[in-house]
Order: C-alpha cells, then sequence, then structure tokens
C-alpha cells in the first residue's frame, strides 16, 4: 500500500494493464502534491474508461487507507480482466445470462446473439455484460460443473470451501485429470492443494491461492473470483478439446 502513495507505480500499472502513456510527476524529490497530481491522474483515467469508482480519491490513497486502496486495486483487476476478455464475456453474457437461455444452456438465436457472432455489439450491451461479469462468471462455472456429481456452486465463498468445486472444473477442462470419486473423504486443505497444483502444472493457471485462505467460514469472495476468472480466460469454452 505505501508504494502506490506517489502514484507513480500505479500509473505505471495503468500503463501497462492499458498500453497507454500517462502524464507522470517523476523525480528524486516528491512531495504530497505531487503524489495528489499523479494519483489524480489515475483515477481520472479510470473515470475516462467509463469506470465507477465509488467512496475512492487521491487523498485516501496518498494517506494509504487500506480499505480504499485495496477497492480500487480490485477494481482494476475486475476491469482489466473484463476488458480483455470482452468478446468471450459478451458471449458469455448472451450463452449464460441471457433470458431466452434454453435448457441446455445455450442461448437461443436472437439479435443479440447475431450481433455478437458479426463483432457488432452496441456499447449498451457492452457495459451489460461488463456489470454482469460475476453474475456472467458463476454461471460459466455451473455450467462446466453440472456434470460433476454432486458438485454445487452457488456463491464465490463457501461453495468453494472443500476444494470439491476447484476440482471439478478442473476435471471439466481435461476430463480423467481427476478421480473425484477419489477425494471426497480426504481433507478440505488436501483437495484445495491437490485442485491448485493440478491447476498449475497440467493447465497452466497461477496459483494465488493458499488452502488455509480458502478452508475458513468465508473465504475472500474477490481472491476467489480472480483466481477462478483465470480459467475462463485461459479455457473460455471450457474444455481443451
Amino acid at each position: 500500500i505505501d508504494d502506490l502513495k506517489d502514484g507513480v507505480k500505479l500509473l505505471a500499472l495503468l500503463e501497462v494493464l492499458s498500453g497507454e502513456r500517462l502524464p507522470m510527476e517523476r523525480g528524486r524529490v516528491l512531495r504530497r502534491p505531487h503524489y495528489l497530481s499523479n494519483c489524480n491522474t489515475a483515477l481520472e483515467f479510470l473515470r475516462s474508461k467509463r469506470i465507477k469508482l465509488v467512496n475512492i480519491n487521491a487523498s485516501d490513497v496518498v494517506d494509504g487507507k487500506p480499505a480504499v486502496v485495496l477497492g480500487l486495486i480490485w477494481t482494476i483487476i475486475l476491469y482489466f480482466q473484463i476488458e480483455e476478455n470482452t468478446r468471450v464475456l459478451e458471449k458469455l453474457g448472451q450463452r449464460y445470462a441471457s433470458p431466452s437461455v434454453d435448457r441446455r444452456g445455450y442461448a437461443s438465436s436472437t439479435d443479440d446473439d447475431r450481433s455478437v457472432r458479426e463483432g457488432s455489439i452496441s456499447r449498451k450491451t457492452q457495459e451489460k455484460w461488463k456489470v454482469g461479469a460475476k453474475k456472467a462468471l458463476l454461471q460459466w462455472v455451473q455450467a462446466q460443473v453440472s456434470k460433476q456429481l454432486g458438485v454445487q456452486v452457488n456463491d464465490f465463498g463457501p461453495s468453494w470451501r472443500d476444494g470439491n468445486a476447484f476440482l471439478a472444473v478442473v476435471n471439466s477442462i481435461r476430463p480423467g485429470l481427476v478421480d473425484m470419486e477419489s477425494m471426497r473423504h480426504l481433507p478440505n486443505t488436501v483437495r484445495l492443494e491437490t485442485a491448485f497444483n493440478i491447476a498449475d502444472t497440467e493447465l497452466g493457471i497461477a496459483p494465488l491461492l493458499d488452502p488455509e485462505d480458502v478452508d475458513v467460514d468465508r473465504p475472500d469472495e474477490k481472491s476467489i473470483m480472480t483466481y477462478v476468472a483465470q480459467f475462463l480466460h485461459r479455457y473460455p469454452e471450457g474444455s481443451e478439446g
């Protein structure tokens, strides 16, 4: 948190993520006015991307208020994950979140559906699926684990505690990679560690979580979403094949 106070690293991060150059106050001796200028530049850049910043201002970032800084970082993660995969999420929105989804989980042919295929998504539709990213991601997961006997995912919290949901997602991408039945009677932490290790070594999914952080009454929802989103981004269709 302290490293972000002067706004230099924050702007550098936004430059890397966006590919755009941003004005920045640099130098060996930066003072609070320079810190505020940099942080304001970062926040204005995010607002220009139509990102809603709630209770986040430059002064709080410069003061290193944990809730504000962590909220800002989460907002950046969520936005750029979505932006990088706009077409995937639009397609998912149509497939999993549309009112016209049929019983198989696929959207029926609509004007919106055709516009997705033709690449002519309107700004309104893009914003709709960006807002619904959490729901789209959850429904993508539910579609993946539906074939895994007894695994139900209703949220990005307690549903993941026992590790079975992670194992089911891994197994849905490469069927047979996990023996779900043999894992059922093992401790939660063993299932979680197994899922993270297999996802890392076999599927290339970075292990962002520790078993001890997930095997709690209220796992951190944002951390789980960030980790699970990697599966969506790498395997948007679910199965490798």
